[in-house]
């Protein structure tokens, strides 16, 4: 087996930002944490809590492979986003509606008791308690280590997942997340079926880490899908620019194939008993 993996549960400790600004200029958090803002965080960590060299540090990419990682009222089940067939945009399982996850797990107030800045003090968080219940808010993902990682220099990798600051702004004491349980999960372990969704499953026993669509469902990191080639029959949701600010699903939105990724929630149909997609640089996914 060429690769590890492992579930993560976080508890967020104080706001989280990850941001783009919408045509309106008010700024606003994505809803889940993309692969690269993770790994970000964790080379951060990893710096503050080893001797590892700049030249280690530059394959830090090869070694690990972050999923997005997704809000979780109970550090289990993840609310991602799923378009369904008729358009409408749900969160999690549960199916939980964007107003309802809004309302438990974003706040345009709750950086307000941290002195910011005007302009970030009304930007839109990542709580870390539920706006309904009260209850502590969680951030749940994967990391997927490769077999020899710390004989090449990263010894302290689970030392430096202890604790983190994620997002783009992380001053003032925001983006704090605090490592609550890491289980060693894949096939070996009798759980291999990615955020337990029936149907997309990941795969560790090639020399890249990958993702399978077994039947129709929706994406769950940003995903590069240039040329298809039968391996996708039907794909339905938003492209957003490479370096672009664009991350809303069920608007109509025109960039060309080359410059822009399908986000996550985008609903897509796989091509006989599946598609395959591999876990990129940046987290971003490739259809094999």
């Amino acid at each position: 087996m060429s690769y590890k993996g492992y579930y993560l549960s976080f508890k967020i400790k104080t706001p989280i930002i990850v941001g783009y600004n919408d045509s309106m200029g008010f700024e606003r958090t994505r809803y889940y944490i993309p692969p690269i803002n993770m790994m970000g965080a964790f080379a951060a960590s990893l710096s503050r809590n080893s001797s590892a060299s700049t030249g280690h540090m530059r394959r830090l990419d090869e070694f690990f492979k972050f999923s997005t990682f997704f809000l979780s009222d109970d550090g289990v089940n993840a609310f991602y986003p799923r378009l369904t067939p008729e358009g409408t945009l749900l969160y999690g399982k549960k199916g939980l509606s964007l107003l309802d996850f809004s309302g438990r797990f974003v706040s345009s107030k709750a950086g307000m008791q941290y002195g910011l800045p005007r302009n970030l003090s009304e930007s839109e968080f990542l709580m870390p308690k539920d706006g309904v219940k009260g209850n502590d808010n969680y951030l749940v993902g994967y990391v997927f280590v490769k077999n020899g990682a710390e004989m090449e220099g990263f010894r302290s990798w689970l030392l430096a997942l202890k604790q983190l600051w994620v997002g783009e702004e992380i001053n003032y004491g925001l983006g704090r997340i605090v490592l609550e349980e890491l289980r060693e999960v894949g096939s070996a372990k009798g759980e291999d079926f990615l955020f337990s969704i029936d149907g997309i499953r990941f795969l560790l026993e090639r020399d890249e880490v990958i993702i399978s669509y077994e039947v129709p469902s929706s994406l769950l990191s940003h995903a590069f899908i240039d040329n298809a080639e039968g391996k996708i029959v039907n794909i339905y949701g938003v492209k957003e620019p490479i370096r672009g600010r664009v991350d809303h699903l069920g608007g109509h939105v025109h960039f060309g194939q080359e410059e822009a990724y399908w986000v996550p929630g985008t609903l897509i149909y796989p091509h006989g008993n599946s598609a395959e997609f591999r876990i990129g640089h940046n987290g971003i996914w490739y259809l094999v």
